[in-house]
């Protein structure tokens, strides 16, 4: 997106309001949404954590599975 507006279809005049606007919102979403993702992966790998724990609760073993 950065690349093609402000190296490809450079403006001498500068850029409008509108454009810098939408700029800043595309940068804020797409840091939300990485940060999002971040927090979905560390939220699996804890629920992750919690199931293999009960398979290694005590109530769980052979013993008490008769």
């Amino acid at each position: 997106m950065y690349i093609t507006r402000f190296e490809f279809f450079m403006d001498a005049r500068g850029y409008t309001l509108e454009w810098a606007e939408f700029l800043r919102m595309h940068a804020v979403i797409s840091i939300a949404l990485h940060a999002v993702s971040l927090y979905l992966v560390v939220f699996m790998a804890f629920i992750r954590l919690m199931a293999l724990d009960v398979g290694q609760s005590k109530w769980m073993m052979p013993k008490r599975a008769r």
